[in-house]
């Protein structure tokens, strides 16, 4: 069974994309592996690799949500295609590396649940809470957070956007 073209095109080029972000991603992780930790280049370095890391979170997790929704042949087609299955293991190996250097230098991500925490959180957005106890919990990230363990305590390099529960008023 032959693939139209522009399918045909459209895994060629998510295939490029995919081979160019495990490249750069290779690459700040060298780098990362050679910084001191607290300013200038190397902090956007640092921010580099935050970015290209949740990147890859969310594209993993956009294509499992893609695969549940899916049906057709169409649909099992682009799911079961190999080379493309392969892209993406690749992608999540790349993604794995990357957080446990991380993890290596003591950088680990805001918690995603639990109480709102005005110093790690920023909420963007305020949901009635579907239930009184769940009030300023946490009911979205919308950008995930990070955070450094140091001798002196915690740095945080990026608060998590986050949307929270209130309490409905009435």
């Amino acid at each position: 069974m032959t693939l139209p073209a522009e399918l045909s095109d459209q895994i060629a080029r998510l295939g490029k994309g995919m081979v160019q972000l495990n490249m750069r991603l290779a690459q700040v992780l060298e780098a990362v592996g050679r910084m001191p930790t607290d300013s200038g280049p190397d902090r956007a370095l640092l921010e580099v690799l935050l970015d290209l890391t949740d990147a890859a979170g969310e594209a993993l997790g956009r294509r499992d949500a893609q695969r549940e929704a899916r049906s057709g042949w169409l649909g099992r087609l682009l799911v079961r295609r190999e080379e493309n299955e392969s892209l993406w293991r690749g992608l999540a190996m790349a993604r794995e590396a990357a957080l446990e250097r991380l993890r290596a230098l003591g950088i680990e991500p805001v918690a995603e649940s639990g109480a709102f925490d005005p110093e790690l959180h920023c909420a963007v957005e305020a949901r009635p809470a579907p239930s009184p106890e769940l009030a300023g919990r946490l009911a979205a990230t919308h950008r995930r957070g990070w955070l450094r363990a140091k001798a002196s305590g915690r740095e945080i390099l990026r608060v998590a956007q986050v949307s929270v529960y209130q309490e409905e008023r009435g």
